[in-house]
This record gives C-alpha cells, structure tokens and sequence, in this order.
C-alpha cells in the first residue's frame, strides 16, 4: 500500500456516525454509502408517497450531521437534526426536509448530495447506494417473505425465524455509477456499524455492490466488518460475532480481511433494557483469527447512551460504537498495512 492520501469508502446507516473523527485526518478520504430503503416513518412516508419522485434517507441525514467539521453541538449540526415540532411537519428533521428541496432543485439525490455539500462544509462525501428506492426483502427460515425495510424492521414479529436470504426488488436498480467508481477507488471499504441485515445488508445485496468490491480487492482493498454490539429479534437473536460474520462471508458473498469487534461488557441497565425487547450483547466468539481473517477486539462500547429524541417515531439503538475506540482500532489495522505493503 502506497504513500498516498488513502480513500476510505463506509457502507451502512446511521451507525456509520461513528467514523466521523476519520474524515477529520489529513491522510484519508472518507466517502459513506448509506443504504436507499428507508420505508418507516416520516422518509418513508415521503419516499413511499404515491406521485412522489424524491429520495429522502432518515440515515443520511444524521450521517451529514456527524460529518461537519468541529466538534460537539455547533450551530450547523443542531440546525440539520432539529426536528420540526408543529403539524403537519412534526418529527421530520431539517436535515430530511432539505434532501427534499435540493433533490427538486438538483433533478436527482446524487445531485442533490453535491449540491448539499456545496452548502454545508461536509468532511466526507456522502452517497446513497442508488438513485431511486429499491424494496428490501427477506426470506426466513420457516418461509415467510418480508417486504420493505419497515417491516423487516418490526421486532413484534420474531416468530418468523432468522433471516435466510436478503435481496432488492425491482432486479434493474442497481448501485450508482458514483458508488461503483468511489469502491473501486477504495484502499479501505469499511462495513459498519450497523445491524447485519437492515443496514450493512442493504447497502450489500443491492447489485453491482459485491462486484465493486472485489474489484477494489484485486486492486489491493482491505475490506473490514465492524460487527454490531447487540442482537436484534426477527434478525440475530441469539447470533454470536462468529455467526455475524459468516452472515457477510456466506450469503452476502462479500470478501473480508479484517474484524473489528468488541469484548468488553456493557452496563447492567442497559442490559436489563435489551433484555426487555428480546435482545443481548453479540458474544465475542472469534478468537485471533478465524476463517483467515484478522480479528481485532477491544472495548467498543460508547459509554454514553443515547436516549430518545423528542418527536423521532422510529426506535433506536440505545448504545452505540465508541467513535475513538474505532478509530484506534483502525489507525492499528491501517499501520499494520503500511508495514506489510512497504
């Protein structure tokens, strides 16, 4: 791996918000792919409005939010995360109403991106893994079939069993060419954080995304997984890291070099609060390595929960990734590259 200024391309949702110290290092080029499924609350209802020719993602616009410059709550952060408080906007956040303007101005959501950041001074590129809305599907193991992300995401339903395979519908969207140019230009695509299936997976199955990966690997791409801190009922009840991980190798067929995964325990009340909805810490199961790929493990846990936001409709994850743990993690990996590549 050379000297030069390294591109780091970061596929998923609002979990991604992690890695915005990444995009703040001279050395790297951050680009984040965020996934273009959003069909629950307010985006979806924008998305999934019939007449409507706009894209809007719930996920990208906290993701644009985290990647501004400077640290803590500025003045541009709080503007695109505030979210309306009167009918008949209530709940929808700045962030989201303006994907909607820029996306009538520019014609179209990549577009609309460019035209974002020509506005706010983003310190990384953001992208949508396609140009129009693609319907997120599931198979599970005892037959049923879900269609929408929404509904995917509806954890009052975990009788279904564990997802089997994960697709797109219709067959003909398939990844922008912006987001097949930005990982074949990768030196790291980093998956995650984020739920296996509703978040990297969306971004993953999505055609022409695979492909693009393993282009960027002969041209000498790490790829990384960075597995979720908790399991999810309807989706990995139950799933260790190892299961996780088979998950991206087996039937998403996405290659891999690394793991980043945490070993640490979390607090007792936020176990008891997980354990309320069905769900449970993801069990460091890896060891040093596993199916050849280097693991590393560390306490990832932010120790700063996140409460409910006034107004958001859609539940959350109550803990998330430790943005700092991550990166010392990765600038490890990235060291570790440069040794054997020089």
């Amino acid at each position: 791996m050379s000297e030069h200024k390294h591109n780091v391309v970061i596929l998923g949702g609002s979990g991604t918000q992690a890695w915005r110290y990444l995009a703040r290092l001279d050395e790297f080029d951050v680009t984040v792919i965020a996934p273009a499924t959003d069909s629950g609350g307010n985006t979806g209802f924008i998305n999934m409005f019939e007449g409507s020719n706009v894209l809007v993602s719930g996920d990208l616009g906290k993701i644009a939010a985290a990647f501004l410059p400077g640290g803590g709550d500025n003045s541009a952060r709080r503007f695109l995360t505030h979210r309306i408080q009167f009918d008949p906007l209530k709940g929808y956040t700045v962030g989201n109403i303006a994907q909607i303007a820029a996306h009538e101005l520019a014609g179209s959501h990549t577009e609309a991106l460019d035209l974002l950041a020509d506005i706010f001074p983003f310190n990384a590129r953001l992208l949508l893994a396609t140009e129009t809305m693609p319907i997120l599907c599931a198979k599970y193991s005892e037959g049923a079939v879900v269609r929408h992300e929404h509904a995917l995401d509806d954890t009052r339903y975990d009788q279904k069993g564990s997802i089997e395979k994960l697709w797109t519908e219709p067959e003909d969207i398939s990844a922008t060419p912006s987001v097949v140019e930005a990982i074949e230009s990768a030196d790291y695509v980093i998956l995650g954080p984020g739920n296996v299936f509703n978040s990297k997976g969306a971004v993953l199955v999505v055609p022409g995304m695979r492909k693009a990966i393993e282009h960027a690997r002969t041209q000498g791409a790490r790829v990384i997984d960075v597995v979720n801190l908790m399991t999810k009922v309807g989706h990995t009840a139950g799933l260790t890291a190892r299961e996780h991980v088979d998950i991206v190798l087996d039937q998403f067929n996405i290659p891999l070099d690394a793991v980043f995964v945490n070993n640490e325990p979390i607090a007792p009340e936020a176990v008891l609060r997980y354990e309320a909805a069905g769900a449970e810490l993801v069990r460091h199961t890896l060891g040093e390595r596993y199916r050849d790929l280097t693991i590393y493990a560390d306490d990832l846990v932010d120790r700063n929960p996140q409460e409910p936001v006034p107004g958001d409709t859609v539940s959350r994850s109550y803990l998330r990734h430790d943005p700092i743990a991550l990166h010392s993690l990765f600038l490890q990996y990235h060291r570790r590259c440069m040794r054997e590549g020089s």
